[in-house]
């Protein structure tokens, strides 16, 4: 049995295998044994990969940076033991080192503090938390210097990587707010590109930047000396021919690839392992420009979860880009006997569960409250069950102890990730103020089963950690099944209260073009209840919800509420199609615009439950990028709200 069947013929293709072909493992967001990542580093061998990055932040501890503990950091013998092992497997290493964002494990240390964009307090989203460094102080370089020498001595191929990504708040601190303001937030991104590349030329290394910021400042691109290695990034699950969507500017096409060749720039193309059509339609996104290959990136969902679980997804993509054509078929069929030699059925049901996305359930009781569940999650939810069907009957065809890792990680992951949609129907139920009574038997039961995959997992996840992380704390994969555990409990106490007249919520119906915008949103009854406050835009990448969602908010009123005020700021700007507000036996709807403040378009679309919407602040995200202080402008509708008998 084929699935997938898109791109299955085989398609001869000049620049494939492609030269580099790298997979990252990320071990600054979870650390891992030396003797893992050299098994890690054995697999991707296997698999057709050459390449292997570690993305390491500051997990390297040496003599200019001894702060890190010894037993969540690695020593300079640690890598070169890793480097020397690497080698002997024909695999070259690549080190990540954030230069600019995420670079929380430098700055968080009371000794380089000093050296934080967030030092102030300020930062672009509200937060204190420290996690860029700023390019304005000479210091930093001098730290830069210093520690990437040290890291140099130890990485002995020709790739440094210096991060450059995701700098949400370059430009904030007292130093660098004058500059961005005088001449611009790509210039000091682009000066401080140049400097790193520079240290890292001097090390005898060539430069690798992850490419998002431009999006910001495309302009600036032609700034940046050539031989800087621009890895492109876009998980978008579909890209497009004519190039992907940007992150943060209005969904933006923009034909990178191309625009790298024009200007003379070397790229990789990286998509992300937990979508194995962004992995699909990615490579043939880049096969048809000059890329020098590709890097299947991983991120910090391994805290939660363990790799055996991407493995069937990893060897697939290092079998596609080892290939001599572009077939993924002919890729998945190279990739999956190690797992399922003579099992048919399993290698379907193992390649099934590879291509399904299969998200982790969040611990909060409003995440689960977005409204009747899509035909998305529907889908979504059933394929799961019957991958997990498939793959428990086939499982005894797993072929050794490694396969048999594998399939048990797969199916216990599974297992997890389908309590997202057991919650979607159970924690909407349980709120609503017009539960009735019959409806209790069949919550209690959901609720029952869900408190009985969460305790089975912690057993399981816990005895995984243990054989996997021997010695590493924290447990992440079970501090979140307990979390999850809390919000059962959470929810058993609801089932216990009655819905009274004082029980109502709030039903908002939202538009959101960009899912990549930060929309904060606050809505007052009368004047003086505040029923929700915050960022409560969706996941539409793996929940598929589109520009519309919903999130219903309960809250407590002793009187009918009379008005109703939206406010909104943040990046991207707020759409608003309909609110509501409900209790046991009264709908409230909006019956007359009362007062709007700040900017507001088409106020009158909160009147009546359709497509169209009214849209409060800022509706691009470029300007308040460029302009915070538009970020923080508030934009506010009130309306009048009046009973519609149901």
């Amino acid at each position: 049995m084929k699935i997938n069947p898109h791109f299955s013929a085989a398609l001869p293709d000049p620049g494939l295998p492609w030269r580099i072909r790298a997979v990252q493992l990320d071990l600054a967001r979870q650390f891992e044994t030396v003797e893992f990542v050299k098994r890690f580093i054995d697999d991707a061998a296997r698999w057709g990969f050459n390449t292997v990055v570690l993305y390491l932040e500051g997990r390297v501890r040496t003599a200019s940076f001894p702060y890190p503990l010894p037993e969540s950091s690695y020593s300079v013998a640690d890598m070169s033991d890793i480097v020397r092992h690497a080698a002997s497997a024909g695999v070259d290493i690549i080190p990540v080192v954030p230069t600019l964002g995420h670079c929380e494990l430098f700055v968080n240390y009371p000794d380089l503090a000093h050296l934080a964009e967030e030092r102030s307090g300020r930062s672009r989203f509200g937060e204190a938390r420290r996690s860029t460094l700023c390019p304005s102080l000479d210091e930093t370089y001098e730290f830069l210097r210093l520690y990437l020498t040290e890291l140099a001595a130890v990485f002995t191929g020709p790739y440094l990587h210096i991060g450059c990504d995701e700098a949400w708040s370059l430009g904030f601190c007292d130093k660098c707010e004058p500059r961005r303001i005088a001449d611009g937030l790509g210039s000091l991104f682009v000066e401080h590109v140049d400097r790193v590349a520079s240290i890292a030329r001097d090390l005898g290394k060539r430069p690798m930047i992850w490419d998002d910021m431009f999006e910001w400042f495309p302009e600036r691109l032609t700034d940046i000396p050539r031989d800087v290695v621009m890895c492109h990034w876009s998980y978008n699950p579909s890209i497009q021919p004519e190039g992907a969507l940007a992150h943060f500017s209005n969904l933006w096409r923009h034909d990178c690839l191309a625009e790298y060749e024009r200007l003379g720039f070397d790229s990789l193309v990286c998509p992300w392992v937990i979508y194995t059509q962004n992995i699909v339609s990615i490579t043939d996104y880049g096969r048809h420009h000059r890329v020098l290959g590709g890097l299947l990136t991983q991120w910090e969902e391994k805290s939660c979860r363990f790799h055996d679980d991407a493995a069937p997804v990893v060897a697939f993509t290092g079998k596609l880009w080892s290939g001599e054509t572009f077939d993924v078929n002919a890729a998945w069929d190279a990739a999956l006997p190690e797992f399922a030699s003579g099992d048919a059925g399993l290698r379907t049901a193992i390649r099934l569960l590879s291509n399904i996305t299969r998200p982790q359930p969040p611990s909060s009781v409003q995440a689960y409250l977005t409204g009747a569940i899509s035909v998305h999650e529907f889908n979504q939810a059933s394929a799961i069950c019957s991958g997990i069907e498939m793959l428990d009957a086939m499982k005894a065809g797993a072929v050794n102890d490694r396969a048999r890792m594998v399939v048990g990680d797969m199916l216990e992951w599974s297992h997890i990730s389908l309590l997202k949609y057991t919650l979607r129907e159970l924690i909407p139920a349980a709120y609503t103020p017009r539960r009735q009574p019959a409806d209790l038997p069949q919550l209690r039961s959901l609720l029952a089963d869900a408190r009985q995959t969460v305790d089975e997992c912690v057993v399981a996840r816990e005895a995984r950690w243990s054989a996997a992380r021997p010695g590493i704390a924290p447990n992440a994969a079970v501090a979140d099944l307990r979390a999850m555990r809390i919000l059962l409990d959470q929810v058993a106490v609801q089932l216990t209260h009655e819905p009274g007249s004082n029980d109502w919520w709030l039903v908002l119906r939202l538009f959101l073009p960009d899912d990549h915008g930060r929309p904060h949103i606050k809505v007052t009854v009368d004047g003086t209840t505040t029923v929700i406050e915050g960022c409560f835009k969706p996941d539409s990448t793996s929940d598929g919800v589109g520009p519309y969602y919903t999130v219903q908010v309960p809250f407590i009123s002793e009187s009918k509420p009379q008005t109703a005020e939206i406010e909104a700021w943040g990046y991207g700007g707020q759409g608003i199609a309909f609110m509501e507000v409900q209790n046991r036996d009264t709908t409230l709807m909006p019956q007359a615009v009362l007062a709007t403040a700040g900017q507001v378009s088409i106020p009158e679309a909160l009147l009546r439950d359709d497509s169209l919407w009214a849209f409060l602040g800022e509706r691009g995200y470029d300007l308040t990028v460029h302009e915070p202080e538009r970020a923080a402008a508030r934009s506010s509708v009130t309306v009048r709200l009046d009973h519609v008998f149901v």
